[in-house]
């Protein structure tokens, strides 16, 4: 026979399901009161519970998505956690995070990758990753990519809010004028179908190099991400990485849809 709770006017085991809930979501809280990444032992410690029950915890909490392991053995908040509120995704620093998937990018293929977001003026290089081989150009942190010349500015053209683009261009009627309408609308839809955009020596001579949207837990873009390479076609597998490096970032900010 099962036994109720007068007070709360369940069963014992639905009391207890709904304690585990709370303890759970303890531990949790632990990782959204501090403003970085903690320890298995500092998590067991904020939560009040021994290791093993909090390794228990994580490894629940992980596989649904509102924690993650970061490469160092932390944890730190997950994708699920990014789309319950704001304060999750207020912590969260795009620069940071992106990097953090630019350097295994480079670090695994020897390519360079730079990091631009939006200004009033348009793309902007906020970060540059240098590969084993690094790249020399005239472009660098502070640089003002051109929107039809180069593939950040191509995927901003595509992935950007309208208005901002259109205010960038009307600021600038010779650059407005540099591409017909026609053939812009054509570039953006060519460039969302392939979910990149690359340009071979258009730029600077010898210079290759593809870009890839960063999308937000609101479904924003957020920043580009774009690899570049000196003398040297990026193979298959260096491509598909890349993807899935920048598709990562997406992620790690709260985005749950295709890309």
């Amino acid at each position: 026979m099962q036994r109720t709770s007068k007070k709360e006017g369940g069963t014992l085991e639905d009391r207890q399901g709904i304690q585990s809930v709370e303890v759970g979501f303890r531990v949790l809280g632990a990782l959204v009161e501090r403003n970085s990444a903690l320890s298995l032992k500092e998590i067991s410690a904020a939560a009040g519970l021994s290791p093993s029950n909090t390794h228990r915890y994580m490894t629940s909490l992980t596989r649904i998505g509102l924690a993650r392991q970061i490469s160092d053995g932390r944890y730190d908040l997950g994708p699920l956690a990014l789309r319950f509120g704001f304060s999750a995704l207020a912590r969260l620093d795009v620069i940071d995070i992106c990097t953090e998937r630019m350097r295994a990018f480079s670090n695994a293929t020897d390519i360079s990758t730079m990091l631009s977001v939006w200004s009033e003026r348009g793309p902007i290089i906020l970060r540059w990753v240098q590969g084993s081989q690094p790249v020399f150009s005239t472009i660098s942190i502070g640089s003002v990519m051109p929107l039809f010349g180069s593939a950040t500015g191509q995927i901003f053209l595509a992935y950007q809010d309208k208005g901002l683009i259109d205010a960038v261009l009307k600021a600038n009627r010779k650059l407005s004028a540099q591409v017909a309408r026609v053939d812009r609308m054509r570039m953006v839809e060519d460039v969302r179908a392939a979910g990149m955009a690359s340009v071979t020596g258009d730029l600077i001579p010898g210079l290759l190099a593809a870009a890839c949207p960063v999308i937000n837990g609101f479904g924003e873009l957020a920043a580009v991400i774009t690899a570049v390479a000196s003398h040297t076609t990026p193979t298959i597998e260096s491509i598909e990485r890349f993807k899935v490096c920048c598709q990562d970032a997406s992620r790690d900010l709260g985005w749950h849809g295709a890309l």
